[in-house]
């Protein structure tokens, strides 16, 4: 699954890969691991990239939210 930043202008969302995830798209993605399953989830950052421990927070966050959706 798809997991990435974005950014709002106005009234529109674009799926900009340049910041860390935020907690709404962490909730949908606990929503869709309890209803699909577990799957490999990609965080994807292309611009604005962090320092490594920031990028591996993420991916242990989604780790530690598909353990506990699938409990």
């Amino acid at each position: 699954m798809h997991v990435a930043g974005h950014c709002e202008m106005d009234d529109i969302v674009i799926d900009d890969h340049g910041s860390a995830v935020c907690e709404p798209v962490w909730q949908l993605y606990a929503q869709a691991v309890r209803r699909f399953g577990d799957a490999p989830a990609l965080i994807e950052w292309d611009t604005n990239v962090p320092e490594l421990d920031v990028l591996l927070a993420h991916a242990a966050k989604a780790n530690q939210i598909a353990c506990g959706a699938l409990a």
